[in-house]
């Protein structure tokens, strides 16, 4: 895997995409423009002609927190209660399919984030998927998993190829977030493209990650993604959910909190 900011040239081929800063390659997908923002600034979560929050929507409400550079002083909280197998999480649908997506929010370390051991250690960090979710679908679905290595974590994505398959092994486990990061805002940028073809090895799934007030660092790539959109369709990604389950749990009740959501 390329060392952080050393960034393959995935297609030399192609036309060069839109500069935009904020993205940690320094662009986006060509000819590209965002789909979605939110600083939850606002009262509810709001709908868009692209994007739809689709349920379960176990939190409606945006508590007030603060980050240095936020965009305002509200943000999304996730809220964990004590146990095992406890669960908070929100889906979303785009109303038109997307070969090629990222999607990227800042995300906060709870301030008494202590990871443990249970019956199954991984919890929900992002999934994405374009029919129907991992082995209910006939398309692919990309998986994200933050996993407990008390006092650490690391994250690591699967996925599934689709045609009613489940998804596969983890891959690429690394650090993630440890109790010496509490409190800490981390910014999460998924990314994946669809293969060409159900026959193609050629797709594509990346997570890069910033601290706050630091530089982005690559987490994951894999550029041979067997991830092709089924026959029947649809072309690309179309629905998926931030956050969700926790089967380790926590010891005391955990707030996540996220702001400054991006498609």
């Amino acid at each position: 895997m390329p060392q952080p900011n050393q960034f393959p040239d995935l297609d030399p081929n192609s036309e060069e995409p839109t500069y935009d800063p904020l993205y940690p390659l320094g662009n986006r997908p060509a000819g590209g423009g965002n789909l979605y923002n939110e600083n939850f600034e606002g009262s509810s979560s709001s709908n868009t002609a692209n994007i739809q929050w689709t349920g379960p929507t176990f939190n409606e409400v945006y508590t007030k927190t603060a980050r240095t550079s936020g965009s305002g002083t509200r943000s999304w909280r996730f809220r964990y209660p004590a146990g095992e197998n406890t669960s908070w999480e929100e889906r979303w649908a785009s109303t038109v399919a997307h070969q090629d997506l990222y999607i990227r929010f800042w995300l906060q370390v709870p301030t008494n984030f202590t990871p443990r051991s249970g019956t199954s250690d991984n919890s929900k960090l992002f999934a994405i998927w374009m029919d129907d979710y991992s082995g209910a679908g006939n398309g692919p679905t990309v998986i994200w998993e933050f996993w407990s290595e008390p006092p650490n974590s690391t994250v690591a994505y699967h996925y599934s190829v689709g045609g009613f398959t489940g998804a596969g092994a983890h891959q690429q486990f690394t650090d993630f977030a440890s109790t010496s990061d509490q409190g800490r805002w981390m910014e999460l940028c998924f990314h994946v493209r669809s293969a060409t073809t159900t026959s193609s090895n050629n797709g594509v799934i990346e997570l890069f990650r910033r601290w706050e007030n630091g530089s982005w660092s690559l987490l994951h790539q894999d550029l041979a993604a067997d991830i092709g959109p089924p026959s029947g369709g649809p072309n690309g990604w179309q629905s998926g959910y931030l956050m969700g389950w926790s089967n380790p749990g926590y010891a005391a009740q955990t707030d996540f909190w996220l702001d400054d959501l991006q498609f």
